[in-house]
């Protein structure tokens, strides 16, 4: 019995819903990059950090209004902002669990300090954060709860996803496998010292 035999037919449809809707706002992003000139090689007077915050806030009001225009419901628009920021997560515990060998937490990808001007990519969970507060601007109250439920979910699944896998990492760990770093969120594979 393979894997697609076994779950519902109705299952397939929603998740490529949900990766299209991730699509739509990685493109907004990248897209908000590019018109605010983050690509232009002349120095910036904005942290790195800053640009991103920025992206994502653009990304997510051009997301907004594609999915307005396709009658999506308010509190269902952030559901692929979801996906990918809680994608994103799973890459930065894994990340941790290879560099540190050791057990990692949501709450340990929690920000304890201000982001420095060298910081290129905050934290995924602070990211959503950010979200969530500028959706919250936007909509009135019950698609605004509408919607954190849906983010406290999607949280809460990446949770559970990751307490199975975590033990393989801590095994790749433990093996001599680190994470290569090649942008803060990127897993490459490498064996022996980073």
């Amino acid at each position: 019995l393979s894997l697609h035999d076994a779950l519902p037919i109705c299952i397939f449809p929603f998740a490529e819903t949900l990766r299209n809707k991730a699509a739509l706002f990685v493109l907004a992003h990248e897209y908000a990059h590019i018109i605010r000139g983050d690509m232009d090689n002349r120095a910036s007077h904005q942290a790195p950090w800053q640009a991103e915050i920025n992206a994502d806030i653009f990304g997510f009001r051009m997301s907004n209004s594609v999915l307005t225009m396709e009658g999506t419901p308010a509190k269902v628009r952030k559901a692929g902002i979801n996906l990918f920021f809680c994608g994103l997560l799973l890459v930065e515990l894994a990340r941790r669990a290879l560099d540190k060998g050791e057990k990692q937490r949501v709450a340990d990808l929690m920000p304890q300090q201000a982001l420095s001007a060298a910081d290129s990519h905050p934290e995924a969970v602070s990211r959503l954060c950010l979200l969530d507060d500028e959706f919250s601007q936007h909509f009135p109250p019950d698609q605004v709860r509408g919607s954190e439920f849906l983010t406290a979910l999607f949280v809460e699944i990446t949770t559970q996803f990751w307490l199975r896998i975590e033990p393989e990492f801590l095994d790749l760990h433990s093996k001599g496998v680190c994470a290569k770093t090649v942008w803060k969120g990127s897993i490459g594979l490498e064996q022996g010292n980073a």
